[in-house]
């Protein structure tokens, strides 16, 4: 038969277990990332600011509602318009230097501007 260990005994391997677990960091291991990763989308998020801001102020008034800057990536500027119509008059105002006019308005490196369609709910 076999005899039942003590509490006692139980207590002190447990507390021998307890005392031999590593416990990592993870604030320390997690926490840098996290904060550049705050870092990033804070800057992101005040550049896409600022080109909602410069579309309001330079963008003709029939347009401001209907198409809207989508942000920049590599250096090319994206906006996008509610429908073909639209689309078109936003690109024939870049053309006749709608470009020029926005681009001061804002400090964000573009090279190119490009016009799209936004994407619509076809579930409605």
């Amino acid at each position: 038969m076999e005899r039942e260990p003590k509490i006692s005994d139980l207590v002190r391997r447990l507390g021998k277990v307890r005392a031999g677990r590593i416990r990592p960091q993870w604030q320390a291991v997690v926490g840098g990332e996290v904060e550049q990763i705050r870092k990033d989308l804070a800057k992101r998020v005040k550049a896409n600011a600022q080109l909602v801001e410069a579309w309001r102020a330079a963008a003709p008034a029939e347009m401001r509602d209907h198409a809207w800057p989508a942000g920049v990536v590599r250096g090319t500027l994206k906006i996008e318009a509610e429908g073909a119509g639209f689309r078109y008059q936003v690109e024939q105002w870049l053309r006749s230097g709608g470009r020029r006019t926005l681009l001061e308005h804002c400090s964000a490196s573009v090279k190119r501007v490009k016009v799209e369609l936004a994407a619509t709910d076809t579930n409605r």
